[in-house]
């Protein structure tokens, strides 16, 4: 795995720093309102450094997943999870998604409308897809985990008896 710093360039560098921005603007939006000067600092600020690592991505998106003790953007390793990305870790844990993915032509408002997403009380947002649609958000792509009850008369498959396995094909996209 390579380090990498504030500042550090490269496409992991970028994608670290994305993510930082991100978890800030998540927890600056859990204490203030979107409109205060601070949260829209930074979201700008996040808007922009997403919007830069998405480009220097292959396809212009960028994916962030957390396996086990680290991150991955697009599938390579950027960092620590136990070092950065708390707030984002959080949401992927409490919608149970195996990733977050942002599409070309992110807005403020659409960052904001996600950030809004995870300084929600669990309880009051029981489905993250229609909050999401309501607030007008096209290019966050929650990427789900999906797991099926494997039938104990096909052994080899899954990890045992009446283990869960993830299901051929799953994992959204």
């Amino acid at each position: 795995m390579s380090e990498t710093g504030p500042g550090e360039e490269g496409f992991e560098g970028q994608c670290l720093e994305a993510l930082k921005a991100l978890s800030k603007a998540m927890l600056q939006l859990s204490l203030y309102e979107a409109s205060h000067p601070s949260v829209a600092d930074k979201l700008k600020e996040g808007a922009r450094l997403l919007a830069a690592a998405a480009a220097a991505g292959a396809r212009g998106e960028l994916t962030f997943a957390k396996d086990q003790d680290r991150w991955l953007a697009n599938g390579r390793i950027i960092g620590s999870a136990g070092q950065e990305g708390g707030p984002v870790a959080a949401l992927i844990a409490r919608f149970k998604l195996t990733s977050i993915t942002f599409l070309p032509g992110l807005s403020e408002a659409e960052l904001a409308a996600f950030c809004e997403l995870a300084a929600a009380r669990p309880d009051s947002v029981p489905d993250f897809a229609a909050f999401l649609s309501e607030r007008g958000v096209e290019r966050v792509r929650f990427n789900e985990a999906i797991y099926a009850k494997v039938d104990e008369r096909f052994p080899g498959i899954g990890l045992g008896s009446g283990a869960g396995g993830a299901a051929p094909g799953a994992g959204g996209g």
